[in-house]
């Protein structure tokens, strides 16, 4: 199916294919999302959900058996054409569990990115982009006294706002959230809940998550995968009341998944 979200979208998917060996796990997916909006992606276990976003940061490459067809517009440029290391400064993305690196300190790690593509910015750029992805990751107040401090001693909660603090350190176009609260309190679940509503304004956010009752919560947009397929993908705010497909109206009930 064909799925469009705006005229002029920020991420536009077209004829998307992935195969592992001769397994199919993406079909024909065709789906464009809105700029500063949130799109949740949804369905059960195996469906293709991780498949489909890691495909927007050159994930599968690291893995090497998958073959991935098709094109992904990122304002126009095909991001399976461009550079993998610039793709991934202009899409970020922050895992299910929370993985900051151990070894470095907390300011060392919102600094990575930068370090990892070979950029090092001076001491009073680094200080401004450290205290400024921390503020948008709702960290800053509780850390701002420990950046030398390794990153170990944070709670899970806060290990995982770290990890999107570096994430948005390099200032991203998209930020992709795969399962970013399983994994969480539910505590910690709702500040995560919070703070992706206040970073769509300035960023695109794509969510995979199993948590429908969350997807309901923070989607602005929402699509249903099965067996590799786009099913349905609208509104969230009918998505979730009134699905137009049979087997979105299915998993959405519980008969499924």
């Amino acid at each position: 199916m064909e799925a469009l979200a705006a005229e002029k979208p920020i991420l536009d998917v077209r004829s998307l294919n992935v195969v592992y060996g001769e397994t199919p796990a993406l079909k024909e997916i065709n789906i464009s999302f809105a700029r500063n909006s949130l799109h949740s992606i949804i369905g059960p276990s195996g469906c293709g959900k991780s498949t489909f976003v890691r495909c927007f940061n050159r994930m599968h490459e690291l893995q090497g058996e998958a073959k991935v067809t098709g094109q992904i517009l990122l304002d126009g440029d095909d991001i399976l054409t461009d550079d993998p290391f610039s793709v991934r400064l202009r899409i970020g993305m922050v895992f299910q569990r929370p993985n900051p690196f151990p070894s470095l300190s907390i300011a060392d790690n919102v600094l990575s990115g930068f370090l990892i593509n070979g950029i090092r910015p001076k001491k009073d750029e680094a200080d401004a982009i450290v205290e400024t992805a921390l503020r948008k990751a709702s960290l800053w107040d509780e850390v701002k006294d420990k950046l030398k401090k390794r990153s170990m001693f944070l709670s899970g909660g806060q290990q995982q706002r770290l990890c999107i603090a570096r994430a948005l350190a390099v200032e991203p176009e998209v930020l992709l959230l795969d399962e970013p609260t399983s994994a969480l309190d539910p505590i910690s679940t709702g500040s995560i809940e919070e703070l992706m509503l206040e970073l769509k304004k300035s960023v695109t956010i794509v969510l995979v998550t199993h948590n429908l009752s969350q997807a309901g919560r923070v989607s602005d947009y929402a699509a249903f995968f099965l067996l590799g397929e786009l099913i349905e993908y609208g509104s969230g705010s009918t998505f979730f009341i009134n699905p137009k497909d049979s087997r979105t109206d299915a998993y959405l009930a519980g008969r499924f998944g």
